[in-house]
């Protein structure tokens, strides 16, 4: 369930960091 829930938080991260990095440059 932890597993479950710190995956699911990397991922909201990744998406937000391949969303934001292009707005940037």
């Amino acid at each position: 369930m932890l597993f479950l829930l710190l995956l699911v938080l990397v991922l909201i991260a990744y998406l937000t960091y391949v969303i934001v990095k292009p707005e940037k440059f």
